[in-house]
C-alpha cells in the first residue's frame, strides 16, 4: 500500500503495546540475528554455501533456502526504513488517563525511540469531560486529574489529544 498511489495514508490499528513492540523490533531484531549467523558479505554468504552443505553433518538446506532467508533479511530492512523514516511514517500512541497505562505508554515510547520510529502524537482516550455533572464521572474525573497532568508533563514535546468517554465502544461508521 506504501508503493502504490491509491492511498493518502495507510493506518495500522495495532494490538496492545507488548505485540507491537515486537512487531516493530521484529525486522531490526532477524537482521541482528541473520548477520550474526551469516557472512557479513552476501556473495561470501552464497559462494561458501554449497561448502557448507557438503560440510555440515546434517542433511543439506533445500536450494535457494540460504538466499530466501537473505531475500527475508532485505526485505525486512526495507520494510524497517519505511516505517522509520518520519517523511513517510509515524507512531501515534493511545493511553488512558491511569498510572499503569501512563507507565505502559512512557516505556513503549522509549522502545519505539531505541528501534528508530518517530512518535509524533498521542491520543488520552476515554476522558471525562471537565463539565461532567453525574456523581460517579465526577469522581473518575478527579481520579484522572494528576494522571492527566503527568500525561502532559511527560509527553510535552508530541502532539496531544483527548477523545471523550462514550457510554459503549466506539465500533462501525456512525460511531
Amino acid at each position: 500500500h506504501h508503493v502504490g498511489d491509491g492511498w493518502d495514508a495507510v493506518i495500522v490499528d495495532c494490538a496492545p503495546t507488548a505485540e507491537t513492540v515486537r512487531l516493530l523490533a521484529l525486522p531490526s531484531t532477524i537482521r541482528t540475528y541473520l548477520e550474526r549467523v551469516l557472512p557479513g558479505h552476501r556473495r561470501l554468504a552464497r559462494s561458501i554455501a554449497p561448502v557448507l552443505r557438503r560440510a555440515a553433518s546434517m542433511p543439506p538446506a533445500p536450494s535457494g533456502v540460504l538466499e530466501a532467508v537473505l531475500e527475508l533479511t532485505d526485505e525486512l530492512g526495507r520494510l524497517h526504513d519505511v516505517l522509520a523514516d518520519p517523511s513517510v511514517a509515524s507512531v501515534r500512541l493511545v493511553t488512558t488517563a491511569e498510572s499503569m497505562v501512563v507507565a505502559e505508554t512512557r516505556r513503549v515510547w522509549s522502545y519505539l525511540g531505541l528501534f528508530g520510529y518517530t512518535v509524533d502524537s498521542l491520543v488520552v482516550n476515554r476522558v471525562v469531560p471537565d463539565d461532567a455533572s453525574d456523581p460517579w464521572l465526577t469522581r473518575l474525573r478527579q481520579a484522572q486529574e494528576p494522571h492527566l497532568a503527568e500525561i502532559a508533563r511527560t509527553f510535552a514535546e508530541l502532539g496531544r489529544a483527548r477523545a471523550p468517554i462514550r457510554p459503549g465502544e466506539v465500533t462501525g461508521i456512525d460511531e
